[in-house]
């Protein structure tokens, strides 16, 4: 099989193998987290919880006020200590809601599940992932219900799920797509669905062999496509995947919209299916910890707010 992918590119030291083989787990969640109102591309979420309020597993508490923003939503439940500047990785601070877990998940109830999403149209699956809070997970955290409402001039005619996760150490969409494969498959299908394209096609770099024989042995009541790619970075930048798999360019200052194509990363699949689905917010995320300095390297579901040192 030939193999796709894009001009030039480089070849840094994988170390994929420190953590590759290592199943998802679920990291138990901290006596406290810290959830800034700010972790999305666009607007601050503004606070809807104040100090002392009781909250549940699931329970929005923070509402995204424009298009470009996100809701967002509690990841434990417990009790609000704080609404208040904490210091954020980016480098400033943010307003964050700091909630004292009651290690019970007394769970919300705020997004019903739904029986047959497939079935659903395009304005209720946008309605659902929005309500989530659902933001790209592969790194520019964009709001998902906006890239889910193409401009009605720009005709998408394919969504590409990228399964590249082509940056050094990171192994933890390798495991979503092997441990979770029909979650994934089926979120791209809500998202075909949702920007009325024609056709899903998901890129898989050739280190991920198991994935891609896994994906490939599998059979869908809808179709989808499986395209095998030349590891290299960043082959995973949505430009340079599009055009590996397609052999469009994008225009400079441009986005896929222009070129009829919708991006999503496999584990922002896999939550549009668990919004929709499930009626599950996004209040927990697949993660690598890893490298030469780690003793014990592994792949993580770990709650939002979970602190570094925790996860560490």
């Amino acid at each position: 099989m030939k193999k796709k992918t894009f001009p030039h590119g480089v070849h840094p030291p994988e170390g994929k193998h420190l953590s590759e083989a290592k199943p998802l787990e679920s990291l138990p969640a901290p006596d406290k987290v810290v959830i800034p109102l700010h972790q999305h591309f666009g607007a601050p979420a503004k606070a809807l919880v104040k100090k002392g309020d009781e909250v549940l597993l699931g329970q929005k508490i923070g509402e995204g006020p424009v298009l470009f923003s996100a809701d967002i939503h509690s990841s434990v439940s417990g009790k609000v200590l704080a609404v208040a500047g904490f210091p954020h990785p980016l480098g400033k601070p943010v307003t964050a809601v700091t909630i004292a877990n009651d290690g019970e998940d007394r769970p919300a109830s705020e997004i019903p599940a739904e029986e047959t999403p497939l079935a659903l149209g395009p304005d209720d699956i946008r309605r659902k992932v929005k309500e989530a809070g659902i933001v790209g997970l592969g790194g520019a955290a964009f709001p998902t219900a906006v890239k889910l409402t193409p401009p009605k001039d720009k005709d998408i005619d394919t969504v590409v799920v990228n399964g590249c996760e082509s940056e050094p150490l990171l192994t933890a969409d390798h495991r979503v797509m092997l441990e979770f494969p029909d979650a994934v498959i089926q979120g791209a299908e809500l998202v075909r669905i949702a920007t009325g394209a024609r056709r899903i096609v998901v890129g898989i770099e050739d280190n991920k062999p198991d994935v891609y024989e896994a994906f490939s042995q599998r059979s869908y009541p809808f179709e989808v496509e499986f395209a095998l790619l030349k590891t290299k970075y960043p082959q995973g930048a949505e430009k340079n995947l599009i055009s590996a798999l397609l052999k469009r360019e994008v225009p400079r200052g441009g986005l896929p919209f222009d070129v009829g194509v919708v991006v999503q990363n496999v584990s922002t699949a896999m939550a549009v299916w668990e919004a929709v689905s499930l009626g599950k917010p996004l209040y927990e995320r697949a993660l690598t910890v890893s490298g030469t300095g780690v003793s014990d390297p592994k792949n993580l579901l770990a709650r939002i707010g979970t602190p570094f040192q925790h996860v560490i």
